[in-house]
């Protein structure tokens, strides 16, 4: 493996976050994941995510002076990246609802309706995905606000926190 010098790794870096900024926001790469479902565009998302997680290895990622070792360690980080997207991403039906509505609820604007409001492309986010997930299984938007943007990321740092630790998740 080659030994990155003291600045190159970053300047390294740098040229890969500069290749990928021009090529994922071309037109066509654009239009092409817009016409995705949303696991469909959630899944290469997520993949390139991690892929870039265990890649980064490669040029000496390190979390706290721990060298990123393996794919247990980058799937724990994947995992805690996933839950801050989460929080931040602001793109969910949930979102789309609030923005068109001020409120959480609003009976003319449901989570299963507001797919018109929202682009594709936005809801194969990662709270988009979580949202779209929890609207399926309980149809209230407080309650999938709460399960979305409270319960899950909790969930997920709490696993992606072990893994990344290098333990197995045991429930005793």
């Amino acid at each position: 493996m080659y030994k990155f010098g003291k600045y190159e790794k970053y300047l390294a870096l740098a040229v890969i976050f500069a290749v990928l900024g021009f090529l994922l926001t071309e037109a066509s790469f654009i239009s092409w994941l817009n016409s995705l479902t949303d696991l469909e565009g959630f899944a290469f998302y997520e993949a390139l995510i991690l892929i870039f997680i265990y890649a980064l290895s490669f040029i000496g990622l390190t979390i706290h002076n721990k060298k990123v070792t393996g794919i247990r360690q980058a799937v724990g980080l994947w995992l805690i990246v996933f839950a801050f997207f989460i929080l931040v991403d602001w793109t969910s039906c949930g979102i789309g609802i609030v923005t068109q509505t001020g409120t959480w609820t609003n009976p003319t604007i449901t989570s299963q309706s507001c797919t018109s409001i929202v682009p594709s492309i936005y809801t194969q986010s990662e709270d988009g995905v979580v949202w779209t997930f929890w609207a399926m299984v309980v149809n209230s938007t407080y309650l999938d606000r709460l399960l979305t943007y409270v319960i899950t990321p909790f969930a997920l740092v709490l696993v992606g926190g072990l893994l990344a630790k290098g333990r197995k998740p045991e429930l005793k």
